[in-house]
């Protein structure tokens, strides 16, 4: 999870020979960033390995904690289907995710903290005729109605891998562009309910753009260039291996400094 905000805010990869590398000037602001504005709860294990606080009252007590320690004020719990949960006996799963739902916005209320749950659907609700599931809603979650009635706002993520070509035949679709549809909005001053397409960045460490256009010709190479450096590391290995130096001990390198560009932002 840090590796992966680092990237994002620097917008330069940690993938040893990736043409966008990471330089270590850039990996130290990257992590001096994340230990200013993220703090990362782990709920408590035994020594068996069982979780014993993973479930949502738990989570939010550690919440509570890192409120009154560190002053966070937003709170994301990724994913739920990850959460240890306690169902009463004879309660009802829509009952259930009503009472959980009412607690998060309690939390979020009490300490002034903004809280995203990412959550999955149960399945998929159909297949188009690409092969591409179809888009599915709030109500598509385990739980039903209630992730549409309890939440203020609602995003539901979508993006199609196959197209139709005229003659019929199914084409993959090798960056199609991820629909970000706002499906609930309940107040007015905050946004509005719709939709936009964003296309992923590999080139920029997965960063989302919202052209195609802006994207760079090498993000479009990127299989080229995986397959290239995938030959480079087996030729390093073989050259390693034949100089009897043994495998199994890591060895340090320093990253080397990517060319200078005048757009990635800070």
């Amino acid at each position: 999870m840090g590796a992966k905000v680092i990237s994002l805010k620097t917008g330069r990869s940690y993938l040893y020979n990736h043409p966008n590398q990471m330089s270590q000037d850039e990996h130290r602001y990257g992590k001096s960033f994340l230990n200013d504005h993220y703090t990362m709860l782990f709920p408590k294990r035994t020594k068996s390995g069982s979780n014993i606080s993973n479930t949502l009252g738990g989570i939010l007590d550690l919440a509570e904690v890192a409120v009154k320690q560190d002053g966070i004020n937003g709170l994301l719990i990724d994913p739920w289907n990850k959460i240890e949960h306690e169902m009463g006996r004879g309660e009802t799963e829509n009952n259930y995710i009503s009472r959980q739902l009412d607690l998060v916005m309690e939390f979020g209320e009490m300490f002034g903290v903004f809280i995203v749950i990412v959550a999955h659907p149960t399945k998929p609700g159909g297949v188009t005729k690409a092969g591409n599931p179809t888009r599915i809603s709030l109500y598509s979650i385990s739980g039903s109605a209630n992730w549409y009635n309890k939440p203020d706002v609602g995003i539901v993520l979508h993006r199609d891998k196959f197209k139709a070509d005229e003659e019929g035949n199914v084409l993959r679709i090798e960056n199609g562009p991820t629909q970000i549809h706002t499906d609930k909005m309940r107040f007015e001053e905050i946004g509005y309910e719709g939709s936009v397409d964003m296309y992923y960045d590999w080139y920029r460490a997965g960063r989302f753009v919202n052209e195609e256009s802006d994207l760079d010709e090498r993000n479009h190479k990127k299989s080229k260039i995986k397959d290239e450096m995938a030959i480079e590391y087996e030729e390093k290995f073989e050259r390693r291996l034949e100089s009897g130096i043994d495998q199994t001990i890591p060895f340090e390198m320093d990253i080397p400094v990517p060319p200078e560009e005048d757009d990635v932002p800070f």
